[in-house]
């Protein structure tokens, strides 16, 4: 039987990848929330923001994820035993999979992912910092796209030099 998508096959695991989106939720969250603290007039308009984009966070992502991480359970499926939960049917949460012969294998990757989790490589890290900057460049970018396309509204027709019409330098 094919695997979704979403599936692991035996002996793949997810955890970085999981990892790696959720230190990414928690970078783009920081944007939204300098942005939106940008526009903010005054010092109790900015504590409002922040409350409430920290609850919006809370809400959407309530469990650590080192916390969730550690709280799966084991999953028998045909000839494999997975790491994860079921989600809802017909879904469900992979992060390790092996047959099940090879289920001690399965707690020591466990073991490993833990200490993953707990201690990330600084390899880990630089990409999430890497990934991370490259992410407020295009917000800035974006902001300034704007302000062109917001300041060229006055303007009686677009200059020839008007790069996001298709003329000007490329």
């Amino acid at each position: 039987m094919k695997n979704a998508d979403h599936m692991l096959e035996d002996y793949q695991c997810s955890i970085p990848h999981l990892i790696l989106d959720y230190a990414l939720i928690e970078y783009t969250f920081d944007l939204i929330l300098s942005s939106n603290l940008r526009k903010a007039r005054t010092n109790e308009e900015a504590m409002e923001i922040e409350t409430g984009c920290r609850d919006f966070l809370k809400s959407e992502y309530p469990d650590p994820i080192n916390d969730r991480i550690k709280a799966m359970g084991l999953i028998e499926e045909d000839d494999s035993v997975i790491w994860g939960e079921h989600k809802y049917w017909h879904d469900s949460i992979q992060f390790l999979r092996v047959p099940k012969k090879d289920i001690n294998t399965l707690f020591m990757g466990m073991d490993r992912a833990v200490e993953f989790i707990v201690n990330p490589s600084p390899y880990f890290n630089n990409m999430v910092k890497e990934i991370a900057g490259r992410l407020k460049q295009l917000d800035q970018d974006k902001e300034n796209i704007l302000k062109d396309l917001k300041r060229s509204l006055y303007c009686q027709c677009f200059s020839g030099d008007c790069i996001y019409l298709g003329s000007g330098p490329n």
